[in-house]
């Protein structure tokens, strides 16, 4: 199963809690993306900085994903990238 979880509002609303779910995820073979706002270097030290090992997580940036299609950057503020 592919499953997506959001850090702001998801993850760092209880750390510890997700950080047990998301290895239990892992471990019974599941593919877990974590989606958010920001760069993914933004989002890697994030989830370090929550204590979750960013090892065999999917990476989902928007704002990576807004640039690679070429949007201009004054759209990443419309959508309201979070920092």
């Amino acid at each position: 199963m592919r499953i997506g979880i959001d850090i702001h509002g998801t993850i760092d609303y209880d750390p510890r809690a997700w950080k047990q779910i998301i290895d239990l995820l892992l471990a019974l073979g599941h593919r877990i993306h974590i989606v958010s706002g920001p760069e993914e270097e933004k989002i890697i030290k994030r989830l370090q900085d929550l204590d979750i090992a960013v090892s065999g997580l999917y990476i989902e940036s928007v704002a990576d994903y807004i640039k690679e299609k070429g949007i201009k950057e004054e759209r990443v503020e419309k959508v309201g990238v979070a920092e």
